[in-house]
């Protein structure tokens, strides 16, 4: 965010005249050097402070420092699903800036006499701005082979405004808006999580075989769905997604989850793959079933001796 700043010349050390200089004026007139502004920034989520919660440095938002600069990095606070023909929810914030200027005071006429230290009284800058939520595909993907490799059968739930034309682009768009800042939101804890989820489900558009199957909020028989469809001369089989998924992600708002079953109908050994603050969750080898971030597994029956890997065969998205 960028916005020109004008100090009321009234509170500066100088007055609202031009600030003297080395020469040209009276011996009486002061002269001000060593100009330096000293700035608290503070950050409330409405446009009327009166109305708004103060936000938390380092947190919330990352401050340009003491001094006054064009650069002040908001970290994202409102989430929303990612949909299409749908206009981004903005919400307001006000940030000020208190700014106090110091400078040295000399009088030529007096060349004996020390400068002295004078300061503005503060000057409160409101700046109201817009923010733009971060917007949240609510996907998952079972892959072929390990560390999303091979083929990927993406699923989204059955309310979803994505599909198989749009998902691509949308997801490019919140990749393209937010990887070049990932080094200036450093400072939020789960960004990073996300965005490795976001990039990986870009990097699946780029497998030899992936595809969106239908919007469902669940799906009994993974077997109708096929990995690598071939066609009906093919002497090689087609490859259902049934017990042959070996890797898998999910994206979605925070505690977005999906239960994943052994068996048919809803049957058997099961596992539910749920996402928090990151709101991704990457589990790239279904053997082992780590996760990243740490704790996207839970209510597992798989054991050590059953895993996932090779074993699933129907699935419901529960939030």
């Amino acid at each position: 965010m960028a916005q020109g700043i004008d100090l009321p010349c009234n509170l500066l050390p100088t007055g609202c005249g031009p600030i003297p200089g080395g020469g040209g004026g009276s011996p009486t007139d002061p002269v001000f050097s060593k100009l330096s502004f000293n700035v608290q920034w503070h950050v409330f989520d409405y446009h009327d402070r009166r109305k708004g919660r103060e936000l938390v440095q380092d947190k919330d938002f990352a401050s340009p420092g003491m001094g006054l600069s064009t650069g002040f990095i908001m970290a994202p606070l409102h989430l929303t699903d990612l949909t299409v023909n749908q206009n981004t929810p903005a919400d307001p914030f006000l940030i000020t800036a208190t700014v106090t200027i110091s400078a040295e005071k000399t009088i030529p006429s007096l060349p004996t006499q020390p400068p002295t230290n004078v300061a503005s009284e503060p000057i409160e800058i409101p700046l109201p701005i817009s923010l733009s939520a971060l917007e949240v595909p609510k996907v998952f993907g079972l892959f072929l082979d390990t560390n999303y490799g091979g083929a990927a059968a993406l699923y989204l739930p059955r309310n979803s405004t994505l599909n198989k034309t749009t998902l691509p682009g949308a997801v490019q768009k919140v990749a393209n808006i937010y990887n070049p800042l990932a080094s200036k939101l450093n400072f939020v804890s789960w960004f990073a999580g996300y965005l490795a989820g976001l990039n990986q489900l870009q990097a699946t558009f780029a497998l030899p075989h992936w595809d969106l199957k239908e919007l469902k909020d669940q799906e009994s028989n993974l077997n109708d769905d096929d990995f690598i469809h071939r066609s009906a001369t093919s002497s090689v089989n087609d490859t259902e997604v049934e017990d042959e998924a070996s890797s898998m992600l999910l994206v979605g708002m925070p505690d977005t989850s999906v239960q994943f079953f052994q068996n048919r109908n809803y049957e058997g050994m099961h596992f539910t793959a749920k996402t928090g603050t990151a709101m991704a969750v990457l589990i790239p080898n279904l053997i082992t079933m780590t996760s990243t971030p740490p704790g996207g597994v839970a209510d597992k029956t798989f054991t050590s001796s059953k895993t996932p890997n090779n074993s699933l065969s129907s699935f419901k998205w529960l939030r």
